[in-house]
């Protein structure tokens, strides 16, 4: 941690003073995963499966979700769109559906999910001339897994880890964030493994210490510490600043500098510096149409040799819910050695399209274009050319999600893959089937079912899970699973099966406890999974 992010935690921690979560029936979003958001409130607050929940900023929906499981005091939401525009901390609200007639269709299920999504703008209040109430949020953990497996490989250990979240909304009553994530961990493997790690280990990152100040109406803002820059996109975290400057109500500039985080590289003497800036532009019609892009340029560099050097171009396009497109366009700008290694000034690194259309409540198409390729960059400079893949994945993939019967959802997809090499492509299926509403609305069924065909394995696979109706203040659930594959030069099948028993004891609204335990059987593995976590929310 740099002496520069320890200052800003010691500052904000001494400045503000406390105060409880704001109660005007809206909920907090509690923690947010890759593909799901975990908002404060339950089946207590009478939140259901199917329920909506959305962001508003300005009065504008600027991401939905749809409730997919329900404890007492916790829920969780599958990201329908606007993944980026949500946050730990932020302020969603429910729109409660008639579950005995029908739910909002859930999000596709994506094989391959892409780098990005639609860019939102970020939650803020509607005046920066108001005096707002401090609020604070997150929440802290402590868990173990252990995994015993009973292959000859031997290959069990025991993870103990501890995971602090806090966030600090409008300190000193002004606009102004402080963001906390952290994780420790403590590695014991029964032996050590092939790639030499050691049987017993620490690891300890910070993912995030930041502290962000963007008023709605001024002109400046800044960001300091350890944080993301949400408007070039999954560039990684970076130690360092980033300032912005409002040209206009729908217009944006902002400059960063920093380097990667230690953690982030291969090895400690590949220290890299990043520098970039953005042009940012939205546009949001009384018809609910919305336009928003973002033009960036980002270098790489360590010291005076390049690593990587691209200008970026994503954004969204949408007419409310029911159609919509975004796109992620990553072009390289090649020089020095990676000028003589790719052969060109310009290559095309990212293309990503996806659109989708929302014609009734009970329908929903989505079309994706993925086209990526393995870049060049700094830690590579020594590697053989022969040993850098370079392949193109290009794919599409087109899903649809349909309403059956009351709260019962198909959800079907096809994708095709194929790389620059290779004359076979890759193709796979997908469909699963969802109902909600068993047991006084507090249980829900999903079957899914998947089959691939590709250039060197073919096989198919399985999963279901059931949420049992709640006991006391247990949500117990029961899942299983299996696959079974063949790869080109062998004889015969391989399979592996599973069977999954966990359950969380809200014993609040602030204390919980979950376990789960995994036992898998085959011919890929044996043995059996347990996690037991412990945490606090505030």
């Amino acid at each position: 941690m740099t002496r520069l992010t320890v200052l800003i935690f010691m500052l904000a921690v001494v400045s503000f003073a406390p105060a409880s979560p704001s109660s005007d029936g809206g909920f907090v979003v509690s923690y947010v995963s890759i593909d799901h958001v975990y908002i404060d409130g339950g089946r207590a607050r009478g939140i259901e499966v199917g329920d909506t929940v959305t962001k508003t900023v300005k009065g504008e929906i600027v991401a939905r979700m749809e409730v997919e499981y329900v404890s007492m005091h916790s829920a969780s939401c599958r990201v329908l769109d606007g993944s980026q525009a949500v946050g730990t901390g932020d302020i969603v609200t429910i729109e409660r559906k008639m579950h005995s007639r029908e739910t909002v269709p859930p999000a596709s299920i994506v094989t391959n999910t892409p780098p990005s999504a639609p860019i939102a703008v970020p939650a803020t209040p509607a005046s920066g001339k108001t005096s707002v109430p401090v609020r604070y949020f997150g929440n802290v953990s402590l868990a173990i897994y252990r995994w015993n497996d009973n292959s000859d490989a031997d290959l069990g250990f025991t993870q103990t880890s501890a995971r602090f979240n806090f966030r600090v909304d409008n300190i000193w009553k002004k606009h102004a964030t402080l963001t906390i994530r952290t994780r420790g961990r403590y590695d014991v493997r029964n032996s050590a493994y092939n790639t030499g790690s050691p049987e017993q280990e620490w690891r300890n990152r910070l993912w995030e210490l930041s502290y962000k100040y963007h008023p709605p109406d001024a002109r400046l803002g800044f960001t300091i510490g350890r944080f993301i820059p949400q408007h070039l996109g999954n560039i990684g975290f970076i130690d360092g600043g980033l300032l912005s400057v409002r040209l206009a109500d729908n217009l944006q500039v902002a400059m960063m500098a920093g380097r990667r985080p230690e953690w982030a590289y291969g090895e400690i003497d590949h220290a890299l510096e990043r520098y970039g800036s953005y042009v940012f532009f939205r546009h949001h019609s009384t018809a609910g149409a919305t336009f928003e892009q973002t033009f960036g340029a980002v270098g790489e560099f360590h010291g005076s040799i390049p690593s990587r050097t691209f200008l970026a171009w994503r954004g969204v396009v949408r007419r409310g819910t029911s159609l919509g497109l975004s796109h992620s366009v990553e072009l390289d700008i090649n020089s020095g050695w990676r000028r003589e290694r790719v052969g060109h000034r310009t290559s095309l690194s990212n293309l990503y399209i996806q659109t989708w259309v929302h014609p009734r409540r009970d329908l929903r198409f989505s079309v994706q274009y993925d086209n990526r390729q393995k870049y060049w960059y700094y830690e590579l400079i020594s590697e053989a050319d022969s040993l850098f893949d370079d392949r193109i994945r290009r794919g599409i993939r087109g899903s649809v999600d349909v309403a059956l019967l009351a709260q019962v959802w198909l959800h079907a997809s096809l994708g095709y893959r194929k790389t620059s090499n290779e004359t076979k492509a890759s193709i796979s299926y997908s469909a699963s089937l969802r109902k909600s509403g068993f047991f006084g609305y507090s249980g829900s069924l999903l079957i899914s079912a998947f089959q691939f065909d590709g250039v060197n394995e073919n096989g198919f696979g399985y999963n279901a899970r059931l949420q049992l109706p709640p006991v006391a203040l247990v949500d117990p659930y029961i899942g299983t699973g299996g696959y079974s594959y063949s790869a080109a030069g062998s004889d015969g099948y391989r399979r592996s099966t599973s069977l999954e028993l966990g359950a969380t004891l809200d014993l609040s609204r602030k204390y919980f406890i979950s376990h789960r335990s995994e036992w898998s059987w085959g011919d890929d593995i044996e043995g059996l999974r347990t996690t037991l976590e412990i945490g606090y929310r505030y």
